[in-house]
């Protein structure tokens, strides 16, 4: 009978060829293998010593390969149950190889990729196994622990994401999160497709945005045509003829952005049913919803679809990033979108709160990622002027007026006079040995109220007595620290208590002028988020400008 010596494939999962046994000798084994009488009872014992052997020599690979990080895992996992294997069964694959590679095969459904898993190359040695009377024992042995590898890091990844997440609560998540024991269950009981589900975000926002990015990925999938040039003013306004109407209605339909009951077109004037799909598009993404067809208008709308699909699968990957949530109330402040979603509880799809906010500069103060845990709410705040913002504006501003801080209702908070603004004082306020604070009242920049959240960049939540700003499109207007909306809907969620806090409740509390804290019945999480894809209360997906060039590290930091 003629042996065949078996090539396999290393370059998938990094593993050198020295770990396997010389050629010859592996078909002195396949030669024996044949002969032995009983030779599929022992197939099982013949991969289960390999397996061992091959799990124990992973430590003898270069510190770079990337199979070594799982050599402690697989040990722990094949060492309880023998180092018996759990995808063969006599040389042929048991039924959840084939939920497996499916389930690799739909990775790209969470943003992620199946190559990433080694899918091809794992899928052609498997129908290659299949097609095969005799396996070599160390082949199986490759294939079996090539195949846990890719599943244990397919379940990282879904849980907590391929990169490093800026949130503390990371670290929580890995106590509660056992890859090797969540394979183990899965196996044991026959529900791997289930229990990879059960690996995914909880979030309301994760199931949304992923079903939004199959949806995406299908479209980007077929021709996407341009539309033609904008006139020469460069945009088109209700009642105007452009020659891509037609075009323009088709991509709006297309998007979601115009209903198909509305008829199409029949003459090249801007109008009616299209103006208004224009409009729902710009209020999508972040622009002006004037209905006006202009620049930033078109070129939004002649983006490639697969640029789409890429921040849908950077906003997945940042979801991962968060905590499970069961029933506790969280607030999600997103910056590029300039909202805030409050949350009763992870299982609703539908935030209990919206509110739009304005967020730190994009150049000069952006306000960072993080979370926290809000505490208090404080009335009528001082606003104690920070050092960099007393350097760089007021004290300019003291030299040129003395009185700049009776006119904005400011004091030294040493308790100094304010009206004898001199050198020493300009010069003690530039080297931080006096503060400024702002008094609370109608012109304090914290407006009446504040919502405080422990953190070493002492940024905070608040109100505003800029309150037009809110009906821009683009918010950056801040310092870093988040002004909200609707305060007094803010602080009835936080506080939740209907009785001692309702609407009138707060109203009062912060015309009252008196200055005070109240704790809340318990800390909320909070998560400063950065993703310039989302939905909307109503399900609607948003895109938003990269304002702060954060997609732009994230998708280096994933192709690394």
């Amino acid at each position: 009978m003629t042996t065949q010596c078996f090539s396999l494939s290393f370059s998938a999962l990094h593993l050198p060829i020295l770990l396997f046994r010389q050629c010859a000798l592996s078909c002195l084994i396949v030669l024996l293998y044949l002969i032995t009488p009983n030779a599929q009872a022992q197939s099982n014992e013949n991969v289960r010593d390999e397996l061992h052997l091959f799990i124990s020599r992973m430590s003898t690979l270069p510190q770079q390969t990337k199979a070594r990080e799982y050599q402690s895992e697989l040990d722990r996992f094949y060492s309880a149950i023998n180092y018996a294997p759990v995808w063969f069964d006599q040389g042929r694959p048991k039924p959840d190889v084939n939920i497996a590679l499916n389930e690799l095969h739909s990775a790209p459904d969470h943003g992620l990729s199946a190559s990433t898993y080694n899918f091809d190359w794992l899928t052609q040695e498997i129908q290659a196994i299949s097609k095969e009377k005799v396996n070599l024992p160390a082949r199986l042995a490759h294939i079996e622990t090539a195949l846990t590898i890719a599943l244990l890091r397919y379940a990282n990844h879904l849980h907590y994401g391929r990169t490093h997440s800026p949130y503390l609560s990371r670290q929580t998540k890995k106590d509660t999160f056992d890859r090797v024991e969540w394979l183990r269950v899965a196996l044991t009981q026959n529900k791997l497709s289930s229990a990879i589900t059960e690996a995914e975000p909880t979030h309301p926002f994760y199931k949304q945005l992923k079903d939004i990015l199959i949806q995406y990925r299908k479209l980007s999938q077929s021709p996407w045509p341009t539309l033609p040039a904008l006139p020469d003013k460069a945009k088109v306004e209700p009642g105007e003829h452009y020659s891509g109407v037609a075009a323009l209605y088709d991509k709006l339909l297309v998007l979601g952005d115009i209903s198909s009951a509305s008829p199409r077109p029949s003459s090249d004037i801007y109008e009616e049913s299209v103006v208004e799909g224009v409009k729902h598009f710009q209020e999508r993404h972040g622009l002006t919803a004037d209905g006006i067809f202009g620049k930033q208008s078109f070129l939004e709308l002649n983006k490639p679809l697969e640029e789409r699909v890429h921040q849908l699968e950077l906003t997945l990957e940042r979801l991962r990033w968060l905590p499970r949530f069961s029933s506790e109330p969280h607030i999600l402040v997103n910056i590029p979108s300039y909202s805030l979603f409050a949350f009763s509880d992870n299982h609703t799809s539908q935030p209990t709160l919206a509110m739009r906010v304005i967020v730190g500069k994009s150049k000069q103060t952006p306000t960072p990622i993080f979370n926290s845990a809000m505490q208090q709410v404080e009335f009528n705040p001082y606003w104690h002027v920070p050092q960099s913002i007393l350097r760089e504006e007021i004290v300019p501003k003291l030299e040129e007026d003395p009185t700049y801080l009776q006119h904005k209702g400011m004091e030294l908070a040493g308790g100094e006079d304010t009206e004898d603004i001199n050198e020493d004082v300009l010069e003690a306020l530039q080297k931080g040995q006096l503060r400024v604070r702002q008094k609370p009242g109608s012109k304090n920049a914290l407006g009446r109220i504040k919502f405080i959240l422990p953190n070493a960049m002492d940024i905070y939540l608040h109100a505003t007595p800029s309150v037009r700003l809110f009906e821009r499109a683009r918010r950056d207007f801040s310092h870093g620290c988040i002004r909200v909306e609707h305060p007094v809907e803010l602080a009835q969620f936080v506080l939740h208590n209907p009785q001692s806090w309702s609407a009138d409740h707060i109203k009062a509390a912060m015309s009252s002028k008196k200055t005070h804290r109240v704790r809340l019945p318990s800390p909320i999480p909070i998560f400063i988020f950065y993703s310039t894809a989302m939905v909307d209360e109503h399900g609607h997906v948003l895109f938003f400008p990269d304002i702060y060039h954060h997609d732009e590290k994230l998708s280096q930091d994933i192709r690394r």
